[in-house]
């Protein structure tokens, strides 16, 4: 993957998403950024 930030800030929208629904894709999705180590 390239490291421009893009990455970065799909992270930061998955969070919000998180955040605003708590819904189990958004969960999912954190869980699959974490184990590509995009997500801290």
């Amino acid at each position: 993957m390239k490291k421009d930030g893009q990455e970065y800030v799909f992270a930061l929208n998955v969070e919000a998403n998180m955040k605003a629904n708590g819904s189990v894709a958004s969960k999912i999705a954190g869980e699959v950024l974490h184990g590509m180590g995009l997500w801290n």
